[in-house]
C-alpha cells in the first residue's frame, strides 16, 4: 500500500501531444530543485524519449519509478509515498490531462484530480510548477 497516482490512456499520444508533454517534462525537471534521476532512483538521467517518460526521485527520496508510455496503457500507476518527486509526477499528469483530455484518465489516492476548493491544497505545489513552466 502507498500513496498512488493512476493513469490510463486508450489512444497513442499524437506527435503534437507527445512533443508538448516531453518538452514540458524536461522543463519541469529543470525548473525545480527536486532531485530527479533515473528509474532506479540513482543519479542517472531520467529517460524522456520518443517512446516514454521514465524517472524517479534519488536515493532516500526515491520510491517507485514513474513510467508513462506514448503507446496506449490502461494500467499505469506510480506510488510516490509523497516523496519530493511526487510534485513532478503530479505536474506531468496534470499537464497530460490538459493536453489529452479526451483520451486520458487520471486519478490519485489524494484525489488531486478532483474538483472544488477542498482539493486545491494537495495539488497546489504541482500546479505552481506547471504554471511556472508554462509561463516561462
Amino acid at each position: 500500500m502507498g500513496y498512488t497516482h493512476y493513469l490510463g490512456h486508450h489512444t497513442r499520444f499524437t506527435d503534437e501531444q507527445w512533443d508538448k508533454l516531453t518538452t514540458f517534462t524536461r522543463a519541469a525537471i529543470k525548473a525545480t530543485d527536486i532531485p530527479i534521476g533515473d528509474a532506479n532512483g540513482e543519479g542517472g538521467k531520467p529517460e524522456i524519449s520518443d517512446e516514454c517518460i521514465h524517472f524517479n526521485g534519488i536515493g532516500d527520496d526515491a520510491y517507485e519509478d514513474f513510467y508513462l508510455s506514448r503507446e496506449p496503457d490502461n494500467g499505469c500507476f506510480c506510488k510516490t509515498e509523497r516523496k519530493p518527486y511526487d510534485v513532478v509526477v503530479v505536474a506531468v499528469l496534470l499537464y497530460a490531462n490538459e493536453i489529452a483530455r479526451d483520451s486520458i484518465a487520471t486519478t490519485s489516492d489524494g484525489e488531486i484530480f478532483g474538483y472544488g476548493p477542498d482539493k486545491w491544497d494537495e495539488r497546489s505545489s504541482a500546479m505552481d510548477l506547471m504554471n511556472k513552466v508554462l509561463n516561462q
